[in-house]
């Protein structure tokens, strides 16, 4: 499955340059994609190194660039900088072996990190190696009560708990491999040992461990606000406890041994997630409950007590998807609950009674929805509910995803028609549309008669393109850059619009995540829309709202959209790159200077455009360090020139 967020939207995230809907967006997207969750928190590592003290002369900045420009555009370097994207796996591999060797020589500065940074990554998942044939596998166990920090985790070496921080120090008890903990904190002195306890544990006996004999992945937790379960997490709880015998009752222990203490009672039909399978125990972590008193929900259990959950397997438990209605009674005309609100593609529910076509649920006792917390004051914390109960139609209820199409319901098929009529109705009712062509800086209000007639002429969307970086408008966008964008008040607060003209029937587009729900077959899962092909009369009449202008005056740097080709260093381009190098240089670009009164003695020239035109002849544009020049003029320059060439190579060039 594509991504639909790159490394730059992450970058925006952690730097708080995101709008609220943006950011809520993101941190969906996180809790179902590992390659981003894993890059979020490396960023997060990155930004706690880089707050330390460093001093660099002042021509610091003008040596990485230089270095840069001799590696990047030497022709020694060409074929390794065409070849970039074929290298890319080496050079991914090579940056986590200096974050493992970093770990390691700064294991102090990282258990800090972890534990000041854990309940900052938000809306994490569990990860877990499964593989067999290991003597010690990585286990990780979580709070019931959503506890980011101290840490919930397993023992993973068997060793022996210390009175103190240190191998010197007396045994105070004997910790066995899959014990369940709680890591409470570091020793300061030596940040290699830890302060926990046993979970659960009603003696409160704390103990020192060496975090050698643990597992402290951090990058995985969930909290209060995960309220849902991506598709692709939900279908891995496809085990359903099964007691043939009944002779005694099921229990998730603490260790795999049938001697172990109970963690929680669980009982047939209870769904679960096997996290790891041994020869005869496995440890796994069961869905939701109504029950409030567990002390957690992962644990060891008999690998006779539980099987595959196959098709029409009774079930205590199932899922219910973002759309799902959930009815206040058992009647299609009675009231959709309001309190029942799913706030992610996939809620585990509990089942409590079937009633023919209709079955009861409520939401339960758990990290993902069951907390049912409201703050009922300002100054109280929050504190639990009895669960919500509504009724949905047993047919839209998934008790197990066996003979489930996992990629159709990932990405279901997208009704065109029902997707250009849905489109047609934002435009109809948005608050504010404003169109832009923002290469000539014109831009306009839409009338209400000119949003019916743009509402009008979107007679058709014939086909759709996922993209799975993000939409960079300043490459994809044709001159002169038209932009519609528009408001909407929606539930959730306004959301925001763009398509930008990309082709005489293309679009390049961003609808707002928190309106995926009104579109079913688009979600979080998913990679969103970002190219549609519509009817040519859409574009047209954008067009003639603000007509395009003669674009033949050699001395305005829009001329350059003229041309079939750009060079860049040992980089050319054509179409897309040719207006994002345009935009690009545009933007850096200030008033016109008076040659005269110029000092050209070491301008210190950075680098230059060659743009090719139709008839073969060629138009460069040089950027120097406090100048650019173009077709015999000089210009001022905003900002910092040397980012025009790094924004190209770090963008979609």
């Amino acid at each position: 499955m594509k991504c639909k967020y790159n490394f730059e939207d992450i970058i925006k995230y952690t730097d708080n340059t995101m709008s609220e809907e943006e950011k809520k967006g993101l941190e969906n997207h996180i809790n179902s994609c590992e390659v981003c969750r894993n890059t979020y928190t490396a960023l997060m590592f990155t930004d706690k190194f880089s707050n330390s003290e460093a001093y660099a002369d002042k021509n610091f900045h003008k040596d990485i660039i230089n270095n840069l420009d001799k590696e990047r555009y030497s022709k020694n370097n060409l074929v390794l900088f065409k070849f970039r994207k074929a290298i890319k796996p080496a050079i991914s591999i090579a940056a986590c072996l200096a974050i493992i060797f970093t770990s390691f020589m700064f294991r102090k500065q990282l258990f800090q990190f972890v534990n000041n940074t854990y309940s900052a990554v938000v809306n994490k998942t569990e990860n877990h190696d499964t593989h067999e044939g290991q003597n010690y596998p990585t286990i990780l166990y979580y709070s019931q009560l959503g506890i980011c920090t101290p840490t919930i985790t397993a023992v993973t070496v068997p060793c022996s708990g210390k009175t103190g921080p240190g191998s010197q120090f007396e045994d105070v008890i004997n910790l066995e491999y899959g014990k369940l903990i709680w890591v409470l904190d570091s020793a300061e002195k030596d940040t290699n040992w830890c302060r926990a306890k046993l979970m659960p544990d009603d003696s409160n006996t704390e103990f020192w461990i060496n975090i050698e004999n643990i597992d402290l992945n951090a990058r995985f937790t969930f909290s209060l606000d995960n309220l849902g379960l991506s598709i692709s997490e939900a279908s891995t709880f496809d085990y359903v406890i099964s007691n043939e015998t009944e002779e005694n009752d099921v229990q998730l222990k603490m260790l795999p041994d049938s001697s172990s203490d109970s963690v929680a009672d669980v009982k047939n039909g209870d769904l679960i997630r096997v996290i790891r399978l041994d020869s005869k125990w496995s440890l796994v972590k069961k869905l939701t409950d109504t029950e409030k008193d567990f002390t957690c929900y992962t644990g060891w259990i008999n690998n006779d007590n539980y099987k595959l959950c196959k098709k029409g397997t009774s079930t205590n438990q199932g899922f219910i998807q973002k759309n799902t209605k959930v009815y206040e009674r058992a009647d299609q005309n009675s009231p959709v609950s309001k309190s029942f609100q799913a706030t992610a593609l996939m809620v585990p529910v509990v089942i409590e009674s079937v009633n023919g076509e209709w079955t009861k649920i409520s939401n339960g006792y758990n990290e993902f929805i069951g907390k049912c917390v409201t703050k009922a004051d300002s100054n109280e914390a929050y504190k639990y509910q009895y669960p919500i109960s509504g009724w949905v139609k047993s047919n839209e209820l998934i008790t197990s995803f066996d003979g489930i199409n996992l990629d159709a319901l990932i990405n279901p098929e997208i009704d065109k028609v029902d997707f250009a009529d849905k489109i047609r109705k934002e435009i109809l009712n948005s608050t504010e549309i404003k169109l832009n062509a923002n290469d000539i800086e014109k831009s306009i209000i839409l009338s209400q008669s000119q949003k019916e007639s743009v509402a009008q002429s979107l007679t058709s969307i014939d086909d759709l393109e996922f993209y799975e970086g993000g939409i960079q408008f300043e490459r994809e966008a044709i001159y002169p850059f038209y932009s519609l964008e528009w408001k909407m008040d929606s539930a959730s607060g306004q959301s925001n619009y763009r398509f930008v003209v990309a082709g005489e029937d293309k679009l390049a587009i961003v609808i707002p995540p928190e309106r995926y729900n009104y579109y079913a077959y688009l979600n979080y899962e998913r990679v969103p829309v970002r190219f549609i092909k519509v009817s040519k009369g859409f574009v047209e009449y954008i067009k003639s709202l603000i007509p395009t202008p003669a674009n033949d005056n050699k001395n305005n740097i829009n001329y350059l959209f003229n041309a079939q080709k750009v060079v860049f260093g040992n980089e050319s381009g054509t179409g897309p790159q040719v207006g994002k190098c345009v935009r690009a240089i545009k933007s850096y670009m200030g008033s016109e200077i008076d040659s005269n009164k110029m000092v050209k003695r070491n301008l210190g020239e950075i680098s230059y455009f060659d743009f090719i035109l139709a008839d073969s002849s060629t138009l460069r544009v040089e950027i120097y360090e406090n100048y650019i020049y173009f077709n015999n003029k000089w210009y001022s320059v905003k900002g910092n020139p040397q980012n025009i060439a790094l924004d190209l190579v770090t963008g979609s060039f």
